[in-house]
């Protein structure tokens, strides 16, 4: 039998796909996710995002910019 451990949690069609192929598994979430406050730094056009978490930490951070071109 095959057995998966997944270090974050899985989706409801994840885990209904491992299951269909008869695919045992564990989840637990392993990483837990802080945002940092930060400042982005002045003088640039674009901004370049490696990660979703970037991305959903940027977006927590908009509103310290209303009214401002960022």
């Amino acid at each position: 039998m095959k057995y998966i451990l997944s270090t974050k949690l899985l989706t409801s069609d994840q885990k209904a796909i491992l299951n269909d192929a008869g695919i045992d598994f564990l989840e637990y979430q392993a990483i837990k996710i802080q945002y940092r406050k930060f400042q982005l730094p002045d003088g640039f056009d674009n901004y370049i995002f490696t990660s979703q978490n970037a991305v959903e930490a940027f977006i927590s951070h908009l509103s310290n910019y209303q009214g401002q071109q960022i």
